[in-house]
């Protein structure tokens, strides 16, 4: 008899660990939480990101972003979005419902940073002076090309973005954490997005310094998020593969 309960006991044991994914590295973001519903998740593959998807406060993903790898650097990116052009608000979350996916390939320079991005409907390609960078983004409709002027801090961080290079009224600013972003590189589909960047963005700022938005994050005992807050009721919590 205590045979048996023990190996129920063991039964149960087992049953009740927590399994952990052998294609997560350790430490590794799987996942970012609100109110106990998925945020987003990441899937892993040979160590790397392959898929991140979005949901809000859908049931399924309406966002599905697939990454592809060279040298250990993304060089391409296959995005898919449903419901974007639907009228009806629940379109987003109809897991009926097909995506529109898009291809992003990626080149990038001697020093590994992106010089050139190409989609179906656009091109991005980047010039880079010390710590600034200008896009220019070439329309497929044969729109004329516009530009988008960069300027970075020492960890490649976007800290400046305007759209002429004298523009101050558009002038915004970006400042960050000095903590790892997990989501580093995971974003940026031609446009340049602060919230992929090396560090996390903690808050916007116009050229007179008013705030637009701003993010307040606490961090593990490792240095990573662990919460968000937006300045909302909402607080997402971010989830790491147990070492």
């Amino acid at each position: 008899m205590k045979l048996i309960i023990s190996i129920l006991f063991l039964i149960l044991f087992v049953s009740c660990e927590k399994k952990v994914d052998p294609e997560i590295p350790a430490g590794a973001l799987f996942e970012i939480t609100s109110n106990g519903l998925l945020h987003q998740k990441l899937e892993y593959g040979n160590g790397k990101v392959s898929r991140l998807m979005a949901y809000n406060s859908c049931e399924s993903p309406y966002s599905i972003a697939e990454f592809g790898y060279d040298d250990g650097q993304i060089d391409f990116i296959r995005k898919g979005d449903r419901g974007l052009v639907s009228s009806w608000s629940g379109a987003m979350c109809d897991p009926n419902l097909p995506f529109d996916y898009n291809n992003y390939s990626f080149e990038r320079d001697k020093q590994g940073r992106i010089s050139k991005v190409t989609s179906k409907y656009m091109t991005a390609i980047y010039s880079y002076d010390g710590q600034k960078a200008t896009v220019q983004i070439n329309r497929e409709s044969g729109h004329p090309a516009g530009h988008i002027y960069l300027k970075f801090d020492s960890n490649g961080n976007i800290i400046e973005r305007r759209n002429s290079e004298t523009d101050t009224v558009g002038l915004t600013r970006f400042e960050y954490d000095n903590h790892p972003n997990p989501l580093r590189g995971l974003g940026s589909l031609g446009v340049p997005d602060p919230f992929t960047c090396p560090n996390n963005v903690l808050r916007s700022l116009d050229s007179g310094g008013q705030v637009h938005w701003e993010r307040t994050f606490t961090y593990s005992s490792a240095g990573l998020p662990e919460k968000l807050n937006e300045g909302t009721s909402v607080e997402y919590i971010y989830h790491y593969q147990d070492n």
